[in-house]
C-alpha cells in the first residue's frame, strides 16, 4: 500500500504544481492586458483585447500570418496619424505537433499609408537552415556591395529586380546596424517584428520608435 500512496501523493503534488503555473499565467496575461490598455491611453490610441478581424484580413496575405497553425492575435493597440494607420499587438503561432510542438509569440508592429510605394518582399535574420537552402536554390537576394547584409539577413520578393532597386546603398546600410529585424511589405503595408520577441508593455515605446525609423526609410520623400 505505501508504495501506492507514494504515486497517489506525487499525482497530486504535480497536479498542485500544473494548477498553480496555470493561475500564475494567467494573472501575467491579465497584467499584460492591463498594462497594454494603459499604454494606449498614455499614448491616444485604441485598445481591443483580442483579435482584430479587418485588421488581420488586410494583412493576412503576409508570410508571418501563413506559418504553423493556432495563430492568435491579442492586445491590439490601433490608430491614425498623419495618414498611417498603425498597429501593434501580440501575435503567436504553433509549429509541430506533439513532442516537437513549438509556440513562437512576438510583438509586431504594422503601417498602412499612402506614403508606402513598397514591392512584396520578407526580410529577415539568415539562419543557418538559410544558407543550407542557398545551396539548395532557395532565393536570397544578396548585395556585393554590402556583404555584411547579405550575412545577417535573408531577402526574398517575387520582383527581384524591384527590390533590389528598393534597397539603395543608405537602406542597406540603416538594416546592417539594426539588431535581427524582420520586415515584410506589399504596396502601402509594412511590418515590423523581432522573431521570437514579446516585449514586455514598458518596452513598447522604444519598439515603436525603431518601427517608425524603418518606415521613415521606406517611405516616399515626395509623399
Amino acid at each position: 500500500m505505501i508504495p501506492v500512496v507514494i504515486v497517489i501523493g506525487s499525482v497530486l503534488a504535480s497536479i498542485a504544481v500544473v494548477a498553480m503555473v496555470i493561475v500564475l499565467v494567467r494573472r501575467y496575461e491579465r497584467q499584460r492586458t492591463e498594462a497594454m490598455h494603459a499604454l494606449a491611453d498614455e499614448l491616444g490610441l485604441e485598445f481591443i483585447p483580442e483579435e482584430v478581424p479587418e485588421l488581420m484580413e488586410s494583412i493576412g496575405h503576409l508570410h508571418l500570418f501563413n506559418i504553423g497553425h493556432g495563430r492568435t492575435m491579442k492586445n491590439v493597440i490601433v490608430g491614425n496619424a498623419n495618414d498611417i494607420d498603425l498597429a501593434i499587438f501580440g501575435y503567436q503561432y504553433t509549429t509541430g505537433g506533439g513532442q516537437s510542438q513549438q509556440t513562437i509569440s512576438q510583438t509586431v508592429m504594422s503601417f498602412r499609408s499612402p506614403k508606402l510605394n513598397l514591392p512584396d518582399f520578407e526580410l529577415r535574420p539568415e539562419s543557418v537552415f538559410h544558407k543550407i537552402g542557398k545551396v539548395l536554390g532557395y532565393q536570397d537576394i544578396d548585395f556585393a556591395s554590402h556583404p555584411d547584409f547579405s550575412k545577417q539577413y535573408l531577402l526574398r520578393g517575387p520582383d527581384e529586380d524591384a527590390v533590389r532597386a528598393m534597397f539603395t546603398p543608405e537602406l542597406l546600410s540603416f538594416f546592417e546596424s539594426q539588431e535581427k529585424v524582420s520586415a515584410e511589405a506589399s504596396g502601402n503595408l509594412l511590418l515590423f517584428y523581432r522573431a521570437g520577441k514579446r516585449l514586455n508593455p514598458e518596452k513598447i515605446r522604444t519598439f515603436m520608435e525603431e518601427g517608425f525609423a524603418i518606415f521613415g526609410q521606406m517611405a516616399s520623400p515626395d509623399s
